[in-house]
């Protein structure tokens, strides 16, 4: 019953908001964000983010598969006609068909990971060589980039850009939904909790290039544990001091990216990482797994406050900082496809009551921008 209930509220859902070719065809829940069984989201810094494997396991469904409502394809030819910031499929590379001239190709995810000092094996990455870049974007939000290990780097990373006005009508309207895959090794040597467990840091940068003016918002763990919702501190956020050199400052956080999460029957999380039944806490408890490949995205990510940046018409250039470490793989994928069909706006009253009784969601997460140039 949970299930057809689930189901008849996202088909209504898709209705009221509309579709459009590009869209994702998921329906992501207005965020309540937490960890009991109510909850569907946690907040890292600027970025509410869901787990596609929860919401989906949550609507009484086991791994996402084809025809699920929250299963996102992620294969090259499933996201030719999405905006690629990274990808390792030849298939998603070229973002030219979408906005010829305004917009960067995508980072190769594959070639583009570098072997770490940390002897495991792993991998990290940096976007220092994209495939092709027929748009070189800012140079003003070039100059704000920093490599805390490589000081050479500062200033000259060649980040992933569009014409945020080119990002417009690519959105036609919708929200400006950004999409992950983790494709990890389930086998081998990390220094982290499992091979399949991945480290990630996400920045959004708005440039004026008339003004040099500039907006910069962050997902990474640096915030972890600072409001009710939020990522939780030494769990979901991480230093590792072998690859700390990878990120912007060396005093930042990673978002740490787990392979698997213990569920309990009604869809709270009962600790992250696969379930241990020597554990009183994951009693009776499932194991989800996010680690979903490259084929299929594993988590959906909405910044409210980029959002707002995005419509405030005030910059003429949007840029991407994305790093991960600990790889075993590669491959892992960052698109953008329109949230025509993904709730993240507040709806009329009445909306909300429709939406309310067909989704039985609650509850409403805004997030502010950290940091205003």
């Amino acid at each position: 019953m949970r299930q057809k209930l689930y189901l008849a509220g996202i088909a209504l859902a898709t209705g009221l908001v509309g579709t459009t070719a590009a869209t994702a065809n998921v329906v992501l829940p207005a965020a309540n964000c937490g960890l009991a069984a109510t909850n569907n989201c946690l907040i890292f810094n600027d970025f509410t983010v869901y787990s596609l494997a929860l919401l989906n396991y949550q609507a009484g469904l086991g791994t996402p598969q084809p025809g699920d409502p929250f299963y996102v394809s992620s294969t090259g030819t499933a996201i030719a006609n999405a905006l690629v910031v990274a990808s390792g499929d030849a298939n998603a590379i070229n973002n030219q068909d979408v906005l010829p001239g305004k917009a960067n190709n995508a980072y190769n995810s594959k070639t583009g990971v570098v072997t770490d000092t940390s002897g495991t094996g792993t991998g990290n990455f940096l976007m220092t060589a994209p495939q092709s870049a027929p748009f070189t974007g800012s140079t003003a939000a070039q100059s704000q980039t920093k490599v805390a290990g490589n000081p050479s780097l500062n200033g000259t990373l060649p980040l992933w850009s569009v014409q945020t006005s080119a990002l417009q009508t690519y959105l036609n309207g919708g929200a400006l939904d950004f999409f992950f895959n983790l494709n990890q090794e389930n086998s081998g040597t990390s220094y982290l909790q499992s091979s399949q467990d991945a480290l990630a840091t996400l920045e959004i940068i708005f440039t004026n290039s008339a003004t040099g003016k500039q907006a910069t918002y962050y997902l990474n763990g640096d915030s972890c544990g600072g409001i009710p919702g939020s990522c939780v501190p030494g769990v979901q956020s991480s230093a590792q001091t072998s690859v700390n050199n990878v990120l912007q400052n060396s005093n930042d956080l990673w978002t740490y990216v787990h392979g698997a999460i213990c569920v309990s029957s009604a869809g709270a999380v009962l600790s992250f990482g696969a379930c241990d039944k020597t554990n009183p806490q994951d009693a009776g408890g499932t194991t989800v797994n996010q680690n979903l490949g490259a084929n299929d995205a594993a988590f959906a990510l909405y910044s409210q406050a980029v959002q707002s940046a995005l419509d405030s018409n005030m910059y003429d250039i949007m840029s991407v900082d994305l790093r991960m470490a600990g790889e075993d793989n590669g491959f892992e994928q960052l698109f953008i496809e329109p949230g025509n069909a993904i709730i993240n706006t507040v709806p009329e009253p009445a909306s909300f009551a429709l939406f309310g009784a067909g989704l039985g969601l609650v509850g409403w997460v805004f997030l502010r921008r950290r940091k205003a140039a």
